[in-house]
């Protein structure tokens, strides 16, 4: 299956504060570098950096280096490059018996991955595009240290509610959980690769959460399954579970605590109307709770406009890779990163007016 991977960035190490090596991986600009804030893109839950390149003509990271942008792959703790916990001698706070927690990404891992990237690149800032966890650890960020590092947020795919969850656990959830809090780290790239043959002959049942098959090819579709995923530590899996069955939210809503309203950093979402991983009701909700002209929004597939406009309806892994995701996400995410006042371009609708979707460009 590795025949179908695109080319790997030059992987670089930073060190949390709690002693976890990570690594991203750069990906330098091709031609006439465009000068700009180097541009960071964050994995989500139980993925590693080949989500990002299911194949080479679907790579986000080397679609945007050759628009002249530096590029950075980030892995976490846990995942892909970054798997081992640090050695004896170190804390071990995220990797005791029941390993690492969001809050473990969010406290430790972005602050060294950002700072790290700040230092190989020489820029103030970065543009940090988180995809579904990323999206989500990116928001925690930026309300958490106010983001005077970040250029702009980008989120996509990256739910802020979660009942919906419900419906993909079902009954089970409960005693799911029970049992993975007693399991030492999920061995989800075996699990994943045992249903690779579902790819091929179902691609519609074992490609559910990940989006419409037909928007990825059958070598990305192979990637993904065989490739991007990573395992995972219980205490993660039990905080998505507990979310999920709670009805929790990312940012709450309750008077006197951090909401959506303190978000300052300039913040583009992008959602597909076809992901149920991060339905639009779910993804949506920073757009309508932001301070006014905060936050612009565009919603791939969105009903309400114009076939010609609305893009198709993309779901969830097909949004951030594949040749689907070249042809009409890369676009959107370019004329943002390369704006020097995104939140400005006629073409963006922002939120004042809590408008559902941004004019398509």
């Amino acid at each position: 299956m590795r025949a179908f991977r695109a080319p790997s960035g030059v992987p670089w190490e930073v060190i949390t504060s709690d002693g976890w090596t990570l690594h991203v991986h750069r990906y330098p600009p091709q031609g006439a570098p465009r000068g700009g804030p180097p541009v960071i893109l964050g994995h989500g839950f139980m993925m590693n950096q080949w989500c990002w390149s299911l194949s080479e003509a679907g790579s986000l990271p080397i679609a945007l280096s050759r628009r002249g942008h530096d590029v950075y792959v980030a892995e976490y703790r846990g995942s892909g490059a970054s798997a081992n916990p640090p050695a004896k001698g170190h804390e071990r706070r995220g990797g005791g018996l029941d390993g690492w927690r969001f809050g473990d990404h969010v406290q430790f891992d972005l602050p060294a991955i950002i700072d790290g990237v700040r230092a190989i690149s020489g820029s103030e800032t970065v543009h940090w595009v988180g995809h579904s966890m990323g999206g989500m650890a990116g928001y925690s960020y930026a309300l958490k240290t106010g983001g005077g590092k970040l250029a702009s947020l980008v989120t996509i795919g990256s739910p802020a509610r979660f009942g919906h969850i419900k419906g993909l656990f079902g009954p089970t959830g409960p005693l799911a959980l029970r049992l993975l809090r007693k399991v030492h780290l999920l061995r989800v790239r075996l699990l994943v690769k045992l249903l690779l043959p579902f790819t091929a002959i179902a691609p519609t049942l074992s490609m559910r959460t990940s989006g419409p098959a037909h928007y990825l090819s059958l070598g990305e579709r192979f990637t993904l399954m065989a490739e991007a995923f990573a395992n995972t530590s219980p205490a993660l899996t039990g905080f998505f579970v507990d979310l999920g069955e709670n009805d929790r939210r990312l940012i709450s809503s309750e008077p006197g605590e951090p909401s959506f309203r303190d978000l300052t950093v300039p913040t583009l979402i992008l959602g597909g109307v076809n992901d149920v991983l991060a339905p639009p009701t779910a993804h949506r909700v920073p757009f309508d709770e932001a301070q006014p002209g905060r936050v612009a929004y565009r919603l791939f597939g969105d009903p309400s406009l114009p076939d010609g406009e609305a893009g198709p309806g993309l779901g969830h892994a097909d949004l951030i890779s594949g040749e689907t995701a070249i042809q009409y996400v890369l676009p959107v995410l370019a004329r943002w990163l390369e704006a020097d006042a995104p939140l400005r371009l006629p073409e963006f609708r922002t939120n004042p007016d809590k408008s559902p979707h941004m004019k398509a460009v």
